[in-house]
């Protein structure tokens, strides 16, 4: 039988849903095969075991999402040699690349608390193409050179951006309990916590 890359795909899309939904070890092959509307043999053909399958979910969500931030980041430093514009660009690029797709950050997150090992897998395997760290550690270099920013460690303000980023989705179930957090529109609201993660991180360095 010969590879449809359409059926690829859509079972590819069906697995995000699910595997978001219930994660690795709860989601069922059956289900996916329903969900990509194939049948249970079809998705064997493609992915020969729901391990693999998981896998290749990660690398499809990984791969988007790290295209994702370094194109935006990309055109901002090609746009800007201003330290602050680039600094706020990237911190805007990486939350919408975790806001824009719920399902996407589901899984990625799953992964890292349940199958870390998969994810540093799929990391390593992607390493060559995440690009953007080594741009941004030299536009943090520059601007303590040039006094835009205090002397930070860049390395560790890139991991607190990451951080800071993530811990709504990480942690939304206790601010609901613990701070009574009521989100009516999660858009509205994921649009809010971007301008409050750029003014809290961003003018924490200059």
């Amino acid at each position: 039988m010969a590879i449809n890359k359409d059926t690829k795909t859509k079972i590819i899309s069906a697995s995000i849903k699910i595997f978001a939904k219930k994660g690795k070890y709860g989601a069922r092959m059956e289900e996916i095969a329903l969900k990509a509307s194939v049948n249970k043999a079809m998705v064997y053909y493609y992915f020969t075991s729901k391990e693999f399958l998981f896998k290749e979910v990660l690398k499809t969500i990984i791969a988007k999402v790290i295209a994702s931030i370094f194109t935006r980041t990309k055109q901002i430093i090609e746009n800007t040699n201003d330290p602050i514009e680039i600094v706020e660009g990237f911190i805007h690029a990486h939350n919408k690349a975790f806001s824009q797709n719920i399902d996407f950050t589901k899984v990625l997150l799953n992964a890292m608390v349940n199958t870390p090992e998969d994810f540093r897998e799929i990391m390593e395997l992607l390493r060559p193409d995440i690009k953007f760290p080594r741009k941004l550690m030299d536009v943090f270099e520059q601007g303590i050179l040039k006094n835009y920013f205090r002397n930070v460690d860049p390395m560790q303000v890139f991991i607190s951006i990451i951080g800071t980023n993530i811990i709504y989705f990480i942690g939304r179930p206790i601010a609901e309990i613990i701070m009574n957090l009521e989100v009516q529109d999660e858009h509205a609201f994921l649009r809010q916590r971007e301008d409050s993660v750029v003014d809290l991180l961003l003018y924490g360095l200059v």
